[in-house]
């Protein structure tokens, strides 16, 4: 063959190899499903007046965000996932805040899910992307379920629950969820608070704790209801704990303490830690928080501001949701740990800052401290309650909101009214048998609704 003819065949064989190459990277991907890229999801968390945050989770290597609008308009907008100007590709995670809406607005929203073309090297061009809903490298997913309201900060009555502690596997957990959902009162709160050790420890957190609770809220309008997710000590524990801010990052802190307003009741988020130093070094207990002392006074030093600020001084309401308690808990770390960072904020020689309700888990126990003493109210069916610590400098109530023990009393939901003239208290276990129920005044005087023969009073010598 001629050198000639060779080079010929030599060029046409590399030009026939870079238009299959073009061709190739100019396909459209196959079809994509939404089953394809939506892992968990979607849940609605951190809710404040006129803002919202929405989360879920997706296969790695595509971009998300959220189209959203008002009910009843035509035009959608969009917000996505990204840092740094970006679009966030490369972990599984997904929160995106929406802000500047209405308060009291209600709005519709769908998943946007990239999935974009790679560039090859010697392309000239990216393809034009003038409108992504038309390239089959976008799926939406939409559902009539994805919709929510948002708060606002006018005086209004609502209903919230709180529940804790949910330690329990897979199917037990599910079970109880939707029994709270179906029985309990959970289908008409605005939102639903779990206070902390939501699973033993976060070994994978997609199969520890998303695949968990939020799995098991997602059919219960978990969509459209909003959630907030508080960090226990066993949310501090795990090969993944450290990422728990990746799937739950707060708007404010950035962290695991936040407020936010609901109608004119000025909620206090806090994070009361581990429950041990970090002194055995393993990354499945305690090894990682070798430097949570910091933490704590970062802590302490937001809410010292947090206290000063024209949004807490004016509420009517406020409320603290805490796993532990700064006062009634045993353990002498976490108690520490809330006991600096509370400083003497919220003893009652500070009137200023009154505190309506502290709402807690941790104890695997139902009680009610009676403010302003040493002493507690506590169901007659649950074990006998440990010693009650330092409740004679405060004076609000410390709700610790799970049940157990005896006659198969799993855990409880906790429903809060709060009205114009008293916040209203309802405890109930998973069948629906009431618990307890008190109302608390906004000079913090709590009325006791409970029958005697249902909750036994006791002084602490009576407990040991």
């Amino acid at each position: 063959m001629k050198t000639s003819q060779l080079l010929s065949r030599i060029v046409f064989g590399l030009l026939v190899l870079c238009m299959l190459g073009y061709a190739q990277a100019e396909a459209p991907n196959p079809e994509l499903k939404p089953s394809d890229l939506v892992t968990h999801g979607p849940w609605l968390t951190y809710p404040d007046p006129g803002e919202i945050t929405i989360g879920f989770t997706t296969v790695p290597g595509c971009g998300a965000g959220v189209e959203y609008r008002e009910v009843g308009t035509d035009e959608w907008k969009q917000a996505w996932h990204t840092v740094a100007g970006q679009i966030f590709r490369h972990r599984t995670a997904r929160s995106i805040r929406l802000a500047g809406l209405k308060k009291n607005g209600e709005y519709e929203y769908r998943l946007i899910l990239f999935v974009p073309q790679d560039k090859k090297y010697h392309e000239g061009s990216f393809p034009k992307l003038d409108n992504t809903h038309k390239t089959k490298q976008v799926v939406l997913v939409e559902n009539p379920d994805f919709r929510f309201r948002t708060f606002t900060d006018a005086p209004e009555p609502f209903t919230f629950s709180v529940a804790a502690d949910l330690q329990f596997s897979r199917d037990v957990k599910l079970r109880l969820l939707r029994d709270f959902h179906d029985k309990c009162g959970l289908k008409d709160s605005k939102f639903f608070a779990v206070i902390g050790d939501g699973h033993n420890d976060i070994r994978s957190m997609e199969n520890s704790y998303i695949g968990t609770v939020i799995d098991g809220l997602q059919p219960l309008g978990g969509a459209s209801r909003p959630a907030l997710f508080i960090r226990g000590n066993h949310e501090w524990r795990g090969g993944e704990a450290s990422l728990w801010t990746e799937y739950f990052p707060a708007p404010e802190t950035r962290s695991t303490y936040f407020t936010f307003q609901c109608g004119d009741t000025f909620f206090i988020v806090l994070d009361s830690g581990e429950d041990k130093p970090a002194t055995t070094l393993t990354y499945h207990y305690t090894g990682n928080n070798i430097d949570d002392q910091a933490f704590r006074e970062e802590q302490r030093i937001w809410l010292a501001k947090v206290v000063e600020t024209p949004a807490f001084k004016s509420a009517k309401w406020r409320i603290v949701l805490c796993h532990s308690a700064i006062y009634s808990h045993g353990g002498a770390y976490m108690y520490n740990h809330l006991a600096h960072i509370c400083q003497d904020l919220f003893k009652k020689d500070k009137p200023q800052n009154r505190i309506h309700l502290w709402l807690s888990g941790h104890t695997h126990l139902y009680s009610r401290t009676i403010p302003g003493a040493d002493q507690i109210y506590r169901p007659y069916r649950t074990r006998p309650y440990g010693k009650v610590y330092g409740g004679k400098d405060y004076d609000f109530t410390v709700l610790t909101v799970e049940a157990g023990g005896k006659d198969n009393v799993e855990n409880s939901l906790v429903n809060v009214t709060v009205d114009k003239d008293k916040i209203s208290v309802e405890a109930r276990t998973p069948d629906n048998a009431l618990m307890d129920a008190f109302e608390i005044k906004n000079d913090g005087t709590v009325v006791d609704l409970n029958n005697d023969t249902l909750l036994m009073k006791k002084s602490p010598a009576s407990y040991k």
